[in-house]
């Protein structure tokens, strides 16, 4: 009998090695699936998921205008960002918390029991959910009606969880971004203020630190930033670097000096993909090109436009992306020329480039910023 099921075990194994050589994405999928049943038998230990109740059921009955759209780890208990890294939204009667995503969807949910609640006392539920399964009670929860966090109790939660992100690694930057975003949600911006200035001590040559700080610089002493960044810039000068420094001279509406950083640019490749550049729009050139040629555009620095152009139409990385936009402007940019100038609607294709999307620049530096949004989109 023993060895009837070595048998039958070595043919199974066989099998399934046999399954992997022939389809390459059968093993990571089962050594997905695997991780995802721990991952739920993990969520179903009162030692982990009573935290998250807890916490959760506070968070709905506090002032919901302190929360952004979607919540991250440094939002949720220790003891679940142990599990994984997940996910929340927060209403004023329930909670959602996803930790699966792709194939596979699982978390926590949270409601108000209505029924059950009185005037003094707030009743909530607390389930976990798995794709395709029937949802498991977990929790009833009872709180006073009047308990909430205070805006400091969170902000403090919140700092304290990117900071034990920052801990593990130093040059996360999306930890840095989203500490110094949540201060400024806060209204703290001196505290923004000076987790800028942490950053750049953190990731010096990071375009996105350099560029903050600069902008931060140049609102202390006019001409200070923009040779901070012009130095970072001739450090290692490259395509990025180039479009980094004609962003900022845009934004401090230095449309002459935009127009030179531009030029400058051109003197190196716009094919940067795997270059090593630390940055999310690593190989997307056009994307940052067409952004600055449109604000070059604006400001009447017609060469610079053409010469832009010119350089980003042969770049083939992401085959025809921004090519009809970029011969659209060059063609206006010629004809302004020749003194036939025309508004340019912004290509509805090609997103503009906002540096500044997930953080509140204008809270920050303390005045509105002229920056390139989704709102161009509809000029």
């Amino acid at each position: 009998m023993q060895a009837k099921r070595i048998v039958i075990g070595g043919l199974i194994a066989a099998g399934v090695l046999a399954l992997c050589v022939l389809n390459p994405m059968v093993l990571p999928v089962i050594l997905g699936l695997r991780q995802i049943q721990k991952m739920e038998a993990a969520l179903q230990r009162p030692q982990v998921y009573e935290p998250v109740g807890s916490l959760l059921a506070l968070y709905c009955q506090s002032d919901n205008a302190l929360f952004p759209a979607y919540l991250g780890p440094a939002w949720l208990p220790e003891e679940l960002n142990a599990v994984g890294e997940g996910w929340a939204s927060i209403w004023t009667n329930g909670a959602h918390v996803e930790l699966g995503g792709g194939f596979h969807h699982f978390g926590y949910s949270l409601v108000l029991d209505a029924a059950a609640s009185t005037a003094p006392t707030r009743v909530w539920q607390l389930y976990m959910y798995s794709e395709d399964s029937k949802e498991i009670h977990l929790q009833t929860l009872k709180l006073p009606a009047g308990a909430q966090l205070t805006p400091d109790a969170i902000l403090d939660k919140v700092v304290a969880g990117f900071d034990a992100q920052l801990r593990k690694q130093r040059d996360n930057l999306r930890a840095h971004e989203g500490k110094i975003q949540t201060y400024l949600r806060f209204n703290k911006v001196p505290a923004a203020r000076q987790a800028c200035a942490d950053l750049l001590t953190a990731m010096p040559d990071n375009w996105w630190a350099v560029l903050v700080n600069a902008l931060l610089m140049e609102e202390q002493s006019a001409g200070r930033g923009a040779e901070f960044i012009a130095s970072w810039a001739k450090q290692h000068e490259d395509f990025d670097r180039c479009m980094d420094l004609a962003y900022f001279d845009h934004l401090t509406q230095r449309p002459r000096e935009a127009a030179q950083a531009i030029l400058r640019a051109t003197n190196f490749s716009a094919s940067t993909w795997g270059l090593g550049r630390t940055s999310e729009y690593d190989g997307n050139a056009e994307f940052r090109g067409y952004t600055a040629a449109m604000c070059a555009y604006r400001t009447g620095d017609y060469d610079a436009v053409i010469t832009l152009c010119n350089h980003l139409l042969p770049v083939t990385l992401n085959g025809d992306y921004a090519k009809a936009g970029l011969k659209t402007l060059k063609a206006a940019a010629q004809q302004a020329k020749a003194g036939q100038v025309r508004e340019v609607a912004w290509d509805s294709n090609i997103l503009p480039f906002d540096a500044f999307a997930k953080t509140d620049i204008a809270k920050l530096l303390g005045r509105a910023v002229p920056r390139p949004t989704r709102q161009d989109l509809r000029d």
